[in-house]
């Protein structure tokens, strides 16, 4: 896009309804997954000292929030359960580093690691996805337990919470396969 041409590559606006989730270390949150809060970003500004005034100065790095995600609980407490087990294998309460090592040696490939990648898509109105985002090697950073309220009436179901932390995340303009998928920002800079 140059500079002089002010149109965006679409007027259509993104619909919050219209995304899917993939999380390979929990499958079945994925199918659960009702609300995901994607991550705030902090530019860090700084200010250079003057005898005057302060001027503001761009920072040097940038900090970005952890992801949250709200699913509701299934019957059996699986989605729940494979986030809890995983936290637990992560943090080893027992003292026991059995499952630790065990998580740490498996091949990336294998859904069974300390970390998993994370991916929301955003779909157009024919639900084909159109945007991925890709949370790179996450962990459970927090799990909020369900609550048992007899005095609730409009809440069909249990819900949770999870917080993940990542080490880094991608935008895509979606292709077809994620090999496939061009980086967003470098597009938004033609």
């Amino acid at each position: 896009m140059a500079a002089i041409d002010n149109n965006p590559l679409s007027q259509n606006f993104a619909i919050p309804q219209n995304w899917i989730f993939n999380l390979k270390r929990a499958p079945s949150l994925s199918y659960f997954c009702q609300k995901v809060k994607l991550p705030d970003i902090d530019f860090h500004e700084s200010d250079i000292g003057t005898p005057f005034l302060n001027i503001p100065f761009g920072g040097d790095h940038a900090t970005f929030t952890p992801i949250e995600l709200t699913f509701k609980v299934d019957q059996n407490f699986q989605n729940w359960q494979e986030i809890l087990n995983w936290g637990w294998g992560i943090s080893n309460p027992t003292g026991d580093s059995k499952v630790y090592n065990i998580l740490e040696h498996n091949p990336k490939t294998s859904p069974y690691t300390l970390t998993s990648d994370l991916s929301i898509f955003e779909l157009d109105s024919l639900n084909n996805p159109i945007i991925v985002w890709t949370f790179e090697n996450c962990r459970p950073l927090y799990l909020t337990g369900p609550t048992y309220d007899s005095t609730i009436t409009d809440q069909p179901c249990l819900t949770s919470m999870v917080t993940f932390k990542y080490v880094k995340f991608n935008i895509n303009i979606w292709t077809g396969t994620s090999s496939g998928s061009t980086n967003l920002w470098s597009t938004l800079k033609t």
